[in-house]
């Protein structure tokens, strides 16, 4: 674990989705590499705390994992605010929950308070093959319209759960153009320090 002093930044993370998508999965697969099929579905706003390194870049990722039903939506909605990143998740196995990812993104839109907040849009459960009624199209379809990433995952195998949250920090880096203050350093600075053996 990287202490927090260590660290260059740190951004907000929103995970959002129908219920029994897979988000909590996802985030106990990421933050402490684990699966549990007998997990309890996500009662209204839990977050984990992660540390990673992207481009020579120490970061402190704080995840929100948000329920999906229904009731809980209002209390997701004052989450929104604040997020650098948002995370949409579906089951490639329930086209219903992918039909709705429009509707999350909706709120999203309305209700984040940062303008240059990231987003990427998570097809979960590809363990599930057999059962998918979404295909690789629809998604990349649909990430495109909404011009943000796209990646399809298995939080039981662990296939692409890394690269979810590589991509989206990734991307909120390369927003910044080196102009987001940390620590009194811009991180163009930062980089160049490296760069120095500093």
């Amino acid at each position: 674990m990287i202490p927090d002093e260590k660290c260059t930044t740190e951004y907000k993370l929103l995970l959002v989705g129908e219920t029994h998508v897979g988000k909590t999965s996802i985030l106990l697969k990421f933050t402490e590499g684990k699966f549990d099929e007998t997990h309890i579905t996500a009662i209204g706003i839990d977050y984990k705390i992660k540390y990673i390194t992207i481009d020579d870049i120490k970061v402190k990722l704080l995840i929100w994992d948000s329920a999906g039903q229904e009731r809980f939506h209002s209390i997701t909605q004052n989450y929104f605010k604040g997020a650098h990143g948002i995370i949409f998740v579906y089951d490639i196995t329930k086209k219903e929950s992918f039909e709705n990812i429009k509707e999350w993104i909706k709120q999203a839109e309305h209700s984040a308070t940062k303008k240059n907040y990231k987003k990427i849009i998570v097809g979960n459960k590809t363990d599930c093959e057999e059962l998918r009624e979404v295909e690789l199209q629809q998604l990349v379809n649909l990430a495109t319209k909404k011009k943000c990433s796209y990646v399809e995952t298995s939080a039981k195998t662990g296939h692409n759960i890394v690269e979810i949250f590589n991509l989206l920090v990734s991307d909120l880096i390369k927003s910044s153009n080196g102009n987001m203050s940390v620590n009194g350093l811009k991180l163009d600075d930062i980089k160049e320090k490296k760069k120095c053996g500093c």
